[in-house]
């Protein structure tokens, strides 16, 4: 029996043989078409939706020209509790002692050795871990749903970070909950990742030094390399010409803005428009600056969402993400 408008006809049952046949062919030949005459429209529209899934409804600003940038500055790092200043005039293995006010715990004996590009402190480790969570609660509550430590890593386009390891460390413990587990091994082998979005993540996660807020002290991409490791985005085509930039403070700022925010070039659109920036004090400090207003400082681990305009080229409407 066949369904028509009309009503209900009769076939024999060689008819309707030959009629199943036939639909099976038509289907057969427009999968045989789709991968002939466009096999790649054919798997984007497939791996689309298999392969990024994650829809984020209110990450963007509907404003023509105008995104959600994001920053963040490093949790504390050993330069901020001890005067690595003092290293100028003393030996590589000179101790250093933190102020008596200090109250939080070290793990090792602090030398001038350490000042060269300084870690994170076990509190500063802490502080970056505290700010991932509230990160993730603004963003359940502008999304109006649960997000997962996956959704918080794919939610910006592009996440810039200072080469420095403090700032690395900082962006790696804010997006990985497996960052120091894995000793920066494969941490994006992440059991809650497609294979699309973990290959995506070594394009959209960008060591730049143009946020760094002076030179690379004495890292090199080398060092980089070997402690993060198998970690793509890091180190990849850093250069020793990072260590001494030519353009000066503002100047490098100037440049990010240019290459980044002003070229409304984005590869990951799929992603959302949102962008992230994990810096320094003195480097946020001087894109938020206007004219001759200063921006407010920014404490170890705090993030600050706020608006560029393509247009007026300033940043505006800064919140404090608690």
């Amino acid at each position: 029996w066949i369904l028509f408008e009309s009503g209900f006809v009769i076939m024999d049952q060689a008819t309707s043989l030959v009629l199943i046949l036939f639909l099976c062919c038509a289907v057969a030949g427009e999968d045989k078409k789709c991968s002939a005459d466009a096999p790649s429209s054919c798997a984007n529209s497939k791996t689309e939706s298999e392969h990024f899934p994650r829809k984020f409804k209110r990450g963007t600003l509907n404003q023509p020209n105008t995104q959600h940038v994001w920053f963040m500055r490093h949790g504390e790092g050993i330069h901020n509790i001890v005067d690595c200043a003092s290293c100028k005039r003393a030996a590589k293995d000179a101790k250093l002692f933190p102020s008596r006010k200090y109250k939080g715990k070290l793990e090792n004996q602090i030398t001038c050795r350490d000042c060269i590009d300084p870690n994170l402190t076990p509190q500063g480790k802490q502080q970056v871990v505290d700010a991932r969570n509230r990160l993730r609660k603004f963003l359940e509550k502008q999304e109006g749903r649960s997000l997962s430590d996956t959704d918080v890593l794919l939610y910006f386009e592009r996440v810039f970070f200072s080469p420095l390891f403090r700032t690395v460390d900082t962006m790696g413990l804010l997006l990985f909950d497996n960052w120091e587990k894995t000793g920066y091994k494969d941490v994006t082998t992440h059991s809650a990742l497609s294979a699309a979005e973990s290959e995506a993540l070594g394009g959209r996660l960008v060591a730049e030094p143009l946020v760094q807020t002076s030179d690379g002290g004495g890292t090199t991409p080398q060092l980089l390399q070997e402690r993060f490791q198998q970690f793509p985005g890091c180190c990849d085509g850093l250069s020793e010409a990072w260590m001494k930039p030519t353009l000066g403070k503002h100047e490098r700022n100037a440049e990010f803005t240019k290459q980044y925010l002003d070229s409304q070039q984005h590869p990951y659109t799929r992603w959302g428009k949102d962008i992230l920036v994990v810096s320094h004090q003195g480097a946020t400090e001087r894109f938020l600056s206007q004219k001759a207003k200063k921006a407010k400082s920014l404490k170890t681990a705090e993030i600050r969402r706020c608006e560029y305009s393509r247009e007026q080229k300033t940043f505006t409407n800064c919140i404090t993400i608690t």
